[in-house]
């Protein structure tokens, strides 16, 4: 019947803007507000990167260099064999170890260098008393000074090495006398060195300081290594206890971090593009030009109604004796569909008319949908959607 469409996309949104207008506002203002903050926070609340260059490091190596060497004959070893680096040494054979510390250093720059060591004997007790960490405690303890050495010197590396010797045999009966004197009355027939608290053992312990200067920056570290030997029934087990670690010159700066590309550029331009659709939609509204014209509008709702109650309308012609009967005419499409189904009826779209009508009984019920638009709201075709 009417063949004139309104659905070209111009006028489908306008009409969608129009009838959602406040929710669209609404919207854009959520997407305002979100979008300005997130920019707020990007420009304001900039994170921070720390980057560390390392300028200069001092590395350390030390070595315990230990050998015994049999001063006779023996059932084990004959007259001047030489035994070196062992893990256990039977002092009764070989009653005297001798050793040296090897102190060496490497740096990344040449400068002025000053390494003190001082090699300590020292005969203590102690005890561990924290398996996890290692914690020692320390009875009692003697100590004396066998040695000592000063390395100054310019240059990225160098060594120093002390000699030292100990005479396990001649200590072990230090330690044992020792114990003897701390021991009560009561433990003194054991003779076990074991029976106080704690561990009785023979250390020589090297204590090194180093002064130098590196990357314009002066350092000063302190290193304890230690060679144990403990004593145990005719022989001594001997365990190195060496832990080195590299002094760093690190420079650190701190940079600021620029806003991501979503959050610094993505994000300002939603809000941009939020503020001006507000604005903007707020203006043509103001001006009348968001509604579609109500000619436009009502042709609209008509095809719309036409689709959605094609299940009750047939195509086709009502005969001339139908035609003549009294006529009610009803406002809309809707209203006339609905009497239609009260009465069990079905519409009719006529053919030559430019109505929709049915009959009930006596009365011939008309709908007459708008047939024309306005010069300004001239129709294009396409497809009307439910």
């Amino acid at each position: 019947m009417n063949d004139q469409n309104v659905s070209d996309p111009e006028f489908k949104l306008r009409y969608y803007l129009d009838r959602y207008f406040t929710l669209v506002i609404a919207v854009l203002l959520v997407c305002l507000l979100i979008s300005g903050w997130v920019t707020y926070v990007a420009y304001t609340d900039q994170q921070t990167e720390t980057d560390e260059e390392t300028l200069a490091v001092y590395d350390s190596t030390v070595d315990f260099q230990h050998s015994a060497t049999a001063p006779e004959d023996n059932p084990l070893y004959a007259a001047g064999t030489e035994l070196e680096n062992q893990s256990v040494y039977f002092y009764r054979a070989t009653p005297v170890v001798d050793g040296e510390f090897v102190y060496e250093y490497e740096t990344t720059e040449p400068t002025d260098v000053e390494i003190e060591t001082d090699l300590e004997l020292v005969l203590r007790s102690t005890e561990e008393i924290d398996n996890d960490d290692e914690v020692l405690l320390e009875h009692w303890r003697q100590s004396e000074t066998v040695g000592e050495e000063t390395l100054q010197q310019e240059g990225s590396s160098g060594e120093h090495t002390i000699p030292f010797g100990v005479a396990i045999a001649d200590l072990e009966h230090q330690l044992w006398t020792i114990n003897e004197i701390l021991r009560t009355p009561e433990q003194r027939p054991d003779d076990d060195l074991g029976s106080l608290p704690g561990d009785t053992e023979i250390a020589v312990v090297a204590t090194t300081s180093v002064t130098t200067d590196l990357a314009g920056e002066e350092i000063e570290r302190e290193e304890v290594n230690e060679l144990v030997m403990d004593p145990q029934s005719g022989l001594v087990r001997v365990d190195e206890r060496t832990e080195t670690e590299p002094t760093e010159v690190i420079e650190t700066s701190t940079d600021s971090v620029p806003p991501s590309v979503f959050s610094g550029i993505v994000i300002p331009l939603l809000a941009l593009g939020s503020l001006v659709a507000v604005v903007g939609l707020a203006v043509v509204r103001s001006r009348g030009r968001v509604a579609p014209a109500p000619d436009r509008l009502r042709l609209y709702e008509e095809q719309r109604a036409r689709k959605r109650f094609d299940d009750w309308i047939s195509t086709g012609t009502m005969p001339e004796e139908h035609l003549q009967l009294p006529t009610t005419t009803v406002n809309s499409l809707a209203d006339l569909v609905d009497a239609a189904i009260d009465t069990n009826s079905r519409v009719i779209e006529d053919e030559q008319l430019p109505v929709y009508h049915f009959v009930n009984g006596s009365t011939r019920y008309v709908y007459t949908p708008p047939t024309h638009l306005t010069t300004e709201s001239s129709p294009t075709e396409g497809e009307v959607e439910d």
